[in-house]
């Protein structure tokens, strides 16, 4: 049974599927609450705030924060200079995956190939392959870790053009992208792994450049870091020292250690902390 209804959306039996140390087990992937990027369980009668975001950090008020990067050397720098310790573990690897509408003939495209859609240089299907039909960039708004990963992976020191539309939540972009023949989204894959969140839309394999090999998103591919668009997903928070434990520590232990982990592999993403092995499904 395939996942999504696009001609090149994930064949569940041929998915390589990542399993901690124990038995192995095929990912079920349901998610109630899938805007938010991902979904952490809380200490009973506890709680832990836990924002989601792409840049902004957690004050030394705040609790705990989710990101779809790594702080670069001068975010740690300005926030390690107060009283209080800046601590960041990665929990996860999550992917940018690239939607097009079901009915579009094209499969795969190469990093070069977004870059050039996403500046407005390319604006037909036709230039690549396609049908003769206007070309509709869709990404998330500014506020979204995936503008601001893609921009860094893709883009480089190139502006998005003037023909890119950003969508406020990813329910608007998937929308948009099942819907309109012309369309293609970048999302997390956390929406592309269950057909509860997939609409007439397609995930398709990218490949860094033209002659060499396209590869779709699944958690082998991105564990062996073979696709090209990987992202961690990075806790943020702030500790008096070392050696303090509190909620928030506790809570990091908790999802960095093996019950945390199988969380992130039954959501279809990458545990990162906990050795893991690949399981071929016939």
């Amino acid at each position: 049974t395939d996942v999504g209804c696009g001609s090149s959306s994930f064949p569940l039996s041929s998915v390589t599927i990542i399993s901690s140390a124990g038995n192995a087990s095929a990912s079920s992937t349901s998610m109630d609450n899938v805007s938010s990027g991902l979904e952490f369980p809380t200490v009973p009668e506890y709680t832990v705030t836990v924002i989601v975001s792409s840049s902004r950090f957690p004050s030394p008020e705040g609790r705990l924060r989710v990101m779809s990067r790594e702080p670069n050397e001068t975010e740690i720098k300005a926030l390690s200079a107060g009283e209080r310790k800046f601590v960041t573990r990665t929990v996860a690897h999550d992917a940018l995956v690239v939607i097009l509408h079901g009915d579009n003939p094209i499969d795969e495209l190469t990093v070069g190939q977004l870059k050039d859609i996403y500046t407005g240089k390319v604006t037909n299907w036709r230039e690549l392959g396609g049908g003769d039909m206007r070309i509709r960039p869709l990404v998330r708004d500014r506020n979204s870790g995936t503008y601001e990963v893609f921009q860094d992976r893709v883009l480089g020191d190139s502006e998005y053009g003037a023909g890119v539309f950003p969508c406020s939540t990813m329910a608007v972009l998937t929308g948009i992208a099942g819907s309109k023949p012309g369309a293609i989204g970048i999302t997390g894959l956390l929406l592309t792994t269950s057909p509860s969140t997939m609409g007439y839309f397609k995930a398709i394999r990218v490949g860094e450049e033209e002659g060499g090999r396209f590869y779709l998103p699944t958690q082998d591919k991105i564990h062996t870091e073979r696709y090209p668009l990987r992202r961690p997903l990075v806790l943020c928070y702030f500790k008096k020292s070392s050696v303090e434990v509190n909620l928030v520590s506790g809570f990091v232990t908790f999802l960095t250690a093996v019950k945390g982990q199988q969380i992130a592999i039954n959501e279809g993403i990458v545990p990162a902390t906990m050795p893991v092995r690949t399981v071929k499904l016939d």
